[in-house]
């Protein structure tokens, strides 16, 4: 996790601190490379497509079990939706964890990035490729979230910060 973006969970987590704390959270792409969102949510179910150090449940892409439908307060996603090459399918993902008025928490590389980053090993050969605008983003997202806030990070890379909640 990119330290801007570790800064930017902190501040989301401590103004939503009260609702977040008493739900359960689910973090999409858990695995941990250079940082977890358990770091600073210890209440939170980690999800990836392959399992290692912060991963709770290991999915494969677009499914989600029955088990874990619609039951997350909210859900949080760290630098993994730019690896997933459908973003309806990851949406889908998002979507099936959340219950109605959940909290969403995305980052992403912005379509001024053009650097290359590690994911967790998965069998899908999945690349560092998606990268979007603001605009984008906004439009992918606002059918099924009230959108909260969309903002830039450009620290150390060219991040996108999505702060939403699930209509």
């Amino acid at each position: 996790m990119h330290s801007a973006v570790k800064i930017e969970l902190i501040k989301w987590y401590l103004s939503n601190k009260e609702y977040l704390d008493a739900t359960t959270v689910a973090d999409i792409g858990a695995y941990n490379i250079n940082g977890s969102v358990k770091e600073v949510i210890n209440n939170s179910i980690g999800f990836d497509i392959f399992d290692g150090d912060g991963v709770d449940v290991v999915i494969h892409p677009g499914t989600i079990p029955d088990e874990h439908k619609f039951k997350y307060g909210a859900v949080t996603t760290v630098s993994s939706f730019q690896f997933c090459p459908d973003s309806e399918l990851y949406k889908k993902q998002i979507l099936d964890l959340l219950c109605d008025g959940g909290l969403l928490f995305l980052t992403m590389c912005n379509d001024k990035c053009n650097g290359e980053h590690t994911t967790s090993p998965n069998r899908y050969d999945f690349k560092d490729s998606v990268r979007y605008s603001l605009d984008e983003l906004t439009n992918l997202f606002s059918k099924e979230f009230d959108v909260i806030d969309l903002y830039e990070v450009n620290k150390e890379h060219n991040d996108l910060i999505l702060k939403a909640k699930k209509k």
